[in-house]
């Protein structure tokens, strides 16, 4: 069976792994508000993928280059320094 690219599901590698859109995410330092965040968008242009809360409070982009995350919204107030 062969699968076309076109059709295959977005993902990207991030700390190792393979991540697609609809994943929850988590960190292992559970104090940063993360957990139970969907990846909702894509990016392999800059390397990143969004991640957002279920009820929309919390947005983050992720870098997969440097693993480091930057929130772009929090507690559903758009972070000015995003």
């Amino acid at each position: 069976m062969l699968i076309s690219a076109l059709s295959a599901p977005e993902s990207i590698e991030f700390n190792g792994e393979t991540w697609y859109v609809g994943d929850a995410i988590s960190t292992s330092n559970h104090t940063e508000g993360s957990q139970g965040m969907i990846i909702t968008q894509i990016n392999k242009d800059d390397n990143s993928f969004i991640s957002e809360s279920p009820d929309g409070k919390y947005k983050m982009k992720w870098d997969t280059t440097t693993g480091l995350g930057k929130w772009l919204i929090i507690e559903g107030e758009i972070n000015p320094y995003a």
